[in-house]
């Protein structure tokens, strides 16, 4: 049977004190926005300081809908600083000897083993033979991805809340077969998983265990995978001898499995780690501190402890990061959450001249990645700025330096907005998407913040409203229409809200729209969906429809502009912002219509994208001007349709917006 070898790391106390101590003594405690009560957190202090954990935790601690598949070697669920977090399989019936659910496994209430075929997902400790560390491992593991934080208790995970799911295909000495380990990527997928961890590597691209991943992938699923161990002196350079499953997708247009290496306290690659193209960031993973089975009985008395070192441990920090951005954007598309915690990394190629561009995009950084997938959008009508945090509508005049609350939505939050902007560039109605308690809203309001209506939004179970979008020259009452998802069946709408909240059905699809707006005239939208690198841009009229499709590295932003021609005369023209080369911080704009403009953003602090985008609708000398801006930082940078640079401003932030 083949085997898939899993390149466990070993304790080593002695890296352990130097990380924790470094060459200058101890590392002084950072307070900052949000750290947890528990009794061994300062023995992870470094490690969550140097990935900005507790300014992430300022914004989420994570959500119990979010499921992380642990693929490893056992869990031990019943710690009592993992339990309340570990998956449980409400359709299945506990200990009746029977599948109530239909998924082939008799009372898997907490997931499955592999290796025996029982549902006891807890590690082999009771073997004669179990290698400890092998037994240990898989706890380390998910207790980095989910301890329970802020209890008082031990220490404290990349997520306070959310699900973890144990999926034991390791043996007692840390090896598995392909099978096994593709039979349980199977389980995850079918199962409801959102994120895979995997801290375990072969030198066989096995195409089972290769087409089982990428059917989770293709079911919404973020993989993650360890780079291994074979470090600076053996066989670390993946190019030459790659590892897998973090090397399946090298070659591929789309970057399907974050591959993780790991880097000290000082930001070097560690001694043990490898390196290569199938790196495509690094974390922390030298003297880690994390949960360890407890059973004093047999040996296991801490709980908790430290000194781990390995790819194994910096691999579910970022499958962590995952699911804390999944939790705030419970509607991105695997690759949305993989670019998002990839870009906002922090880079350390300065750090580590010998091995540039074969340690990924950076170090993680799980502040900014959640950062910038809570920043609330932000809209440019002429020379003002409209943006909102939680319930607060507000408006920022670049020119003026002038700021104002616009409105305030008691008892509830805003989840999207848009406005109508008059012949003149004033701006008229604006609407509304709010969700009070578990319903969702829509309120039409004044430029001033008066109340004009609010009607409700009738909504299936599962489902999730995400934006709303007014047609300027509709008559009364506006024309609505919100875009609509199901995390369940991985479906977009986009559905028309008429008067009393009677909704009609636009548009369903199966894909990720990452844009689409509506031509004020007609009626007819263009949307724009990109899979595979690939970006499709339809124009719908609700009987026909027309598509083009073109070839991005990278999009980062796609917004449509009510103006240019696309498909004819009064439909909408499209740019795309993206970046030119693999890792490269090159930004391009291209306006997909009959004549492409093309403008290159790499100057004055620009080249630290990657950047939102917004178009002015405004037209200027030079054209249209492109607006970008780092929303967690509140920075606008504006050029016009060349790419050439006009100005920056800095909106000041409301209420935590971009504290």
């Amino acid at each position: 049977m083949k085997k898939f070898y899993h390149f466990l790391a070993k304790k080593a106390i002695p890296t352990a004190l130097v990380a924790l101590f470094g060459l200058g003594g101890l590392y002084p405690l950072v307070v900052l926005a949000q750290v947890p009560n528990d009794g061994n957190y300062w023995q992870q202090q470094v490690m969550w300081s140097q990935i900005n954990a507790p300014n992430a935790w300022s914004v989420t601690t994570g959500k119990r809908e979010v499921i992380v598949a642990v693929i490893d070697s056992g869990t031990d669920i019943d710690h009592e600083d993992l339990r309340e977090n570990i998956w449980i399989n409400e359709r299945e019936i506990p200990q009746n000897g029977r599948d109530d659910d239909r998924n082939g496994f008799i009372d898997d209430i907490h997931g499955w083993d592999f290796l025996e075929n029982t549902n006891d997902v807890r590690p082999e400790i009771f073997a004669s033979d179990t290698d400890t560390e092998a037994a240990r491992h898989g706890t380390v593991v998910a207790g980095l991805v989910g301890a329970v934080g802020n209890n008082g208790k031990a220490g404290a995970g990349v997520n306070w809340s959310a699900t973890i799911m144990p999926l034991r295909a390791m043996d007692n000495f840390g090896s598995g077969s392909f099978t096994n380990i593709a039979r349980a990527v199977e389980y995850a997928t079918d199962n409801g998983a959102d994120v895979i961890t995997m801290s375990f590597v072969g030198d066989v691209a096995d195409p089972v265990l290769r087409q089982s991943l990428r059917r989770a992938y293709e079911h919404g699923i973020v993989l993650v995978a360890a780079v291994g161990n074979k470090g600076l002196f053996e066989a670390g350079d993946l190019d030459t001898s790659p590892v897998f499953p973090a090397c399946y997708d090298e070659g591929d247009k789309e970057n399907w499995i974050i591959g993780v290496s790991s880097v000290t306290p000082q930001d070097r690659l560690a001694d043990f780690a490898s390196y290569g193209k199938c790196v495509d960031i690094v974390a922390p993973g030298t003297g880690i501190f994390s949960l360890e089975p407890f059973a004093p009985q047999l040996g296991y008395r801490s709980g908790f402890a430290g000194g781990w070192d390995g790819t194994s441990f910096s691999t579910p920090l970022v499958a962590g990061t995952a699911a804390l951005v999944k939790s705030v954007q419970p509607n991105w598309s695997p690759l949305e959450i993989i670019e998002t915690v990839l870009a906002f990394s922090e880079p350390v190629d300065a750090k580590n001249t010998t091995y540039e561009g074969k340690i990924g995009e950076g170090r993680l950084d799980m502040g900014k990645a959640v950062a910038q997938a809570a920043a609330s959008p932000v809209k440019q009508v002429f020379g003002s700025f409209y943006y909102f945090k939680d319930n607060q509508l507000s408006r920022f005049n670049v020119d003026e330096g002038v700021q104002q609350v616009v409105a305030k939505v008691e008892g509830a939050k805003i989840i999207s907005f848009d406005y109508e902007v008059s012949s003149r560039g004033t701006v008229g109605r604006i609407v509304l998407l709010i969700k009070r308690d578990a319903f969702y809203y829509v309120r039409t309001i004044t430029a001033d913040g008066k109340l004009l209506k609010e009607v409700p939004v009738p909504l299936e179970k599962g489902l999730v409203l995400q934006k709303v979008r007014i047609i300027a020259n509709a008559p009364q009452p506006p024309y609505v229409i919100v875009e609509r998802f199901s995390p369940q069946k991985k479906t977009y709408d986009l559905v028309q809200v008429a008067e009393f909240g009677k909704t009609k059905t636009l548009l369903s699809k199966k894909t990720s729209l990452v844009g689409w707006d509506v031509d004020e005239q007609n009626g007819k939208w263009v949307w724009a969906e990109l899979q595979k690198r690939k970006l499709t841009l339809h124009e719908v009229d609700l009987s026909t429809a027309q598509e083009r499709v073109f070839s991005f590295n990278a999009v980062d932003s796609v917004t449509t502009v009510n103006a240019a021609p696309f498909f004819g005369k009064n439909s909408s023209e499209v740019a795309v912002l993206y970046r030119q080369g693999g890792s490269t911080k090159k930004l391009i704009v291209e306006m997909a219509s009959e004549s492409f403009q093309t403008g290159e953003v790499g100057k004055s602090g620009a080249k630290d994208a990657p950047w939102k985008m917004l178009v002015s609708a405004k037209p200027g000398e030079k054209g249209h001007e492109f607006i970008f801006y780092k929303a967690p930082g509140g920075t606008v940078w504006i050029t016009n349709s060349r790419g050439d640079y006009l100005r920056e401003v800095a909106i000041p932030p409301i209420a935590g917006q971009w504290e």
